[in-house]
């Protein structure tokens, strides 16, 4: 243990004297055996409950670590801190169980870990459940109370042209700030470090029925960078409801997340739908006046997906909300094509329009929350989305969008305003009010006159004033 104090400000420092050298990365010095390991190999290896960080301490918040190998070679080091001391965690086989595993060489007491793992009291005062973890890269993931994990986030994305390698930043170094036995949050600092960039963060973290994460960046770039990623998060979405064809599965529905929500200051929302691709579509989108962005499962309804292993009803939605350093940028959507139901195809973040120039700190503060979202006294949201040809007429397609029927529509009847861009015709549309399910209908038919995507949007008004979300939607009659 050392006397020394650490703060978001020394971790800072840290990353700004790192930048001011060239990228040297850190060398894995691993004994063989880990790094072969296969999945279901690296899966024998598991971290002794008894020996949690804190535990003895019957402190609020307890620390598991994740051994090297497998896909997770990479070093992260570990420290615990408090207001004048700091510790680093060194690498102790005796931290964990191998299991089936036959091992004779072990990493070193400076080996450092992969990642590490955050439990809490989330859902039950007996128990600590696991409700956030750091591991591979710079992700992260998290859930709220009584939820199971889906989709993750990332502390920084360089994005990347097509068929371009992507650059993954790496999160190599944490700070755990220790908890009073009475804190309801837990701080982490972290260090990022790649060949392109380096950066400080601090997590204020709050687990519950939405886990919170207060965020402050800051980056110091070693070359130019024309795009960063800031709050990105990436998901996955085999098919929906809105799945056109659908793959030979007994599943009605397969996804982590079923849409893109962007809210605004002057209180509408914005609402696009994921879809599944053949081939790779980037979508972006104004953030003037952007409040929040998020991906979220709205189906919460077992029926819509019918397994009883995965439970993708439980997946937790996510959501950034904007903070200071972001004057002008795009949200950026990413559908990839989908390969396996375990394979994260979805991609949001927030773009700014500026580019990052090496010499510079850019500081960035946001929040991340994850869990389950429905604003109450927000504007009627989109509860699903089907389409498919119509048999009677070639060439045209027809779009069922359902609104909830909120007590705000109820008692007036809402009017319909929709749009299509050029190279299509809606041609006919129509909304009716279905009281006994308490939603409203949206039906429009749409022919495409050109190739190409075509770009349809919809949403309820009342007396010229608009009630609903705006739905939007991308849709190639060729996908």
């Amino acid at each position: 243990m050392e006397r020394r104090q650490v703060s978001f400000d020394s971790v800072r420092e840290q990353a700004k004297s790192l930048a001011e050298r060239e990228y040297e990365p850190m060398k894995a010095n691993l004994p063989e055996l880990f790094r072969e390991l296969d999945y279901a190999g690296y899966r024998e290896i598991e971290f002794r409950p008894d020996k949690a960080l804190w535990l003895e301490d019957q402190l609020p918040f307890q620390v598991q670590l994740f051994h090297r190998g497998y896909l997770y070679e990479d070093p992260v080091f570990v420290h615990e801190y408090t207001d004048t001391h700091v510790q680093e965690l060194p690498y102790v086989r005796e931290f964990f169980n191998f299991r089936a595993l036959e091992i004779e060489d072990f990493p070193s007491r400076a080996a450092g870990y992969a990642g590490l793992r955050l439990h809490a009291r989330i859902n039950s005062q007996k128990f600590f459940d696991e409700f956030l973890v750091f591991l591979g890269a710079s992700y992260f993931r998290s859930l709220g109370m009584d939820q199971r994990y889906g989709l993750s986030a990332r502390a920084l994305m360089i994005p990347h042209g097509p068929g371009e390698g992507e650059e993954f930043p790496r999160l190599v170094e944490f700070w755990l700030r220790k908890p009073a036995a009475d804190s309801k949050s837990l701080t982490v600092l972290a260090l990022m470090d790649s060949p392109s960039v380096t950066g400080a963060y601090r997590f204020d973290i709050t687990p519950g029925e939405r886990t919170r994460m207060k965020v402050l960046a800051t980056l110091y770039p070693r070359r130019p960078l024309e795009q960063i990623g800031l709050g990105a998060l990436t998901s996955m979405f085999y098919f929906g409801e809105n799945t056109q064809p659908k793959p030979d599965d007994f599943r009605p529905e397969v996804h982590d997340s079923d849409g893109l929500g962007m809210r605004f200051e002057d209180g509408s929302v914005a609402w696009r739908p994921l879809e599944s691709r053949p081939a790779e579509v980037r979508s972006r989108y104004s953030a003037k006046g952007l409040v929040s962005f998020g991906l979220y499962q709205r189906d919460r309804a077992f029926a819509s997906y019918l397994d009883h292993e995965s439970l993708y009803q439980d997946r937790p939605s996510a959501r950034m909300s904007l903070g200071t350093g972001f004057t002008d940028g795009e949200v950026l959507l990413r559908e990839l094509p989908p390969k396996k139901d375990f394979f994260d195809n979805i991609v949001a973040a927030y773009v700014p329009a500026d580019s990052l120039e090496p010499g510079k700190a850019y500081a960035y503060a946001y929040t991340l929350e994850w869990g389950t979202f429905h604003e109450e006294d927000g504007p009627a949201q989109v509860v699903s989305t089907r389409h498919g040809a119509d048999l009677h007429a070639t060439g045209k397609e027809i779009f069922l969008i359902e609104f909830e029927l909120t007590d705000a529509l109820a008692g007036n009847q809402p009017e319909l305003s929709a749009s299509v861009s050029d190279n299509a015709r809606i041609v006919e549309q129509s909304l009716r009010v279905d009281r006994a399910r308490d939603l409203v209908l949206v039906n429009l038919q749409v022919v495409p006159e050109k190739d190409g995507h075509v770009f349809l949007s919809a949403g309820l008004e009342q007396s010229g004033k608009s009630v609903s979300e705006t739905w939007m939607y991308r849709w190639n009659r060729y996908d």
